[in-house]
């Protein structure tokens, strides 16, 4: 756990939307952290979404007081509640409902299921096993040569800066549509004006 050092999750996304590849390394970082300290027999019991923090570096922590933290033999309670806070905050990352209401269309249907599942705590106590089922429906997004894009998109946003007019993700393969000038309206000819011969008097 780390000193509360960064800005919260929630007032970055106050300023909008994250594109994907920056929520899921939101999500595997808090994943990554949650899973080591479950490893070294230590749970948070559930945390709330403050504590996951962007640093202007655009590393992701998880901040609290160790003190708050359950040591020694967590129970099986606290540590799925640990896992249930992971997958509140990764739906948050992405923009997703945890509780069913419909998904944005660039995010696939695996990963949202997998997110959900955390969220409501079927995916059990386990943040490794939580870990790497987001990092395997997550894959295209967190491949290496988006990795410093998303920092770098997550650094700006954590000082309070917003990023300029960015291209919508796709999935590797695939070319955004080039714009269409706008079609002319068709020529419709005047219509003759029916005109009166003038008499002289």
């Amino acid at each position: 756990m780390e000193p509360n050092e960064g800005t919260p999750l929630g007032s970055i996304l106050s300023r909008g939307p994250l594109t994907p590849p920056a929520a899921a390394a939101i999500g595997a970082a808090v994943l990554s952290g949650v899973a080591a300290l479950h490893e070294a027999g230590i749970a948070l019991g559930g945390f709330g979404a403050t504590a996951v923090r962007v640093t202007t570096n655009g590393d992701i922590r998880l901040a609290g007081h160790p003190a708050a933290a359950v040591r020694a033999a967590p129970s099986q309670s606290d540590l799925r509640a640990d896992v249930r806070s992971c997958g509140m905050a990764v739906c948050a990352a992405f923009g997703v409902d945890p509780a069913g209401a419909p998904a944005p269309p660039n995010i696939s249907p695996g990963l949202v299921v997998t997110m959900r599942s955390m969220a409501s705590g079927a995916m059990g106590p386990s943040a490794d096993r939580a870990q790497a089922a987001l990092r395997e429906m997550a894959a295209a997004l967190l491949s290496p040569d988006r990795e410093m894009a998303a920092q770098s998109e997550l650094a700006t946003r954590a000082g309070g800066r917003e990023l300029p007019p960015i291209t919508p993700f796709l999935p590797e393969g695939t070319v955004a549509p080039k714009p269409t000038a706008p079609t002319p309206a068709p020529y419709i000819a005047p219509t003759p004006r029916q005109e009166t011969p003038v008499r002289s008097p």
